[in-house]
């Protein structure tokens, strides 16, 4: 997970996992407010939020790896 307000060693970071090719960056997930939520309310992101864009992503990485 990573947020580019993070500043320049969280972009410059991302672009060398991007630049890396194999194994490639399958998803970028963003730090939102329902996985906060989620943890807040001790539930699986999945359960609590399961249309989020969170969400999508990780399932999508699930497909790709499997």
């Amino acid at each position: 997970m990573y947020d580019a307000r993070d500043g320049y060693v969280v972009t410059s970071s991302l672009r060398e996992w991007e630049s890396l090719g194999d194994p490639r960056v399958l998803a970028k997930v963003a730090r939102l407010k329902e996985q906060r939520e989620a943890v807040r309310n001790k539930m699986p992101l999945l359960s609590y939020a399961p249309e989020c864009d969170q969400a999508m992503s990780m399932r999508k990485v699930v497909r790709e790896i499997t």
